[in-house]
């Protein structure tokens, strides 16, 4: 009987992590992205909808917006994991093998740096809404 309680125990801890969210944070779309930003100005934002970019995206929602004043970003929202989504549309693959940009995960979420001053910008946008 001990056997069984442990064994319902471990499969409930494993249940309870998966509903948690450990597979990435869960965004309503890329403007609730943009809100969680912290430590960086994110200006200038323009909805990417339907007839849009999001559409070539793959994506259900899209947003361009300038950071810290000068730097290009693009942020989509998917329904699943934004890697695998981004790895199967062509033009979000485009954008990961570009030299020029600079594309990260975080759940749901792709966000694309366009001519990064440096690494760091877009791993303290990612640790900013991450957190």
């Amino acid at each position: 009987m001990l056997l069984t309680k442990t064994g319902l125990l471990i499969v409930l801890a494993l249940v309870a992590m998966l509903v948690a969210g450990c597979g990435g944070a869960k965004y309503e779309n890329a403007r609730s992205v943009v809100s969680e930003v912290d430590g960086h100005r994110i200006t200038d934002c323009i909805e990417q909808g339907n007839e849009h970019l999001a559409v070539l995206m793959g994506a259900n929602s899209g947003v361009t917006c300038k950071v810290d004043w000068e730097i290009s970003m693009e942020i989509y929202t998917y329904d699943g994991e934004a890697k695998e989504a981004c790895a199967t549309n062509n033009r979000c693959n485009e954008f990961a093998h570009e030299r020029s940009s600079q594309v990260g995960y975080s759940g749901n979420a792709v966000i694309i740096l366009f001519d990064p001053p440096n690494d760091n910008l877009l791993k303290t946008l990612i640790a900013g809404f991450e957190d």
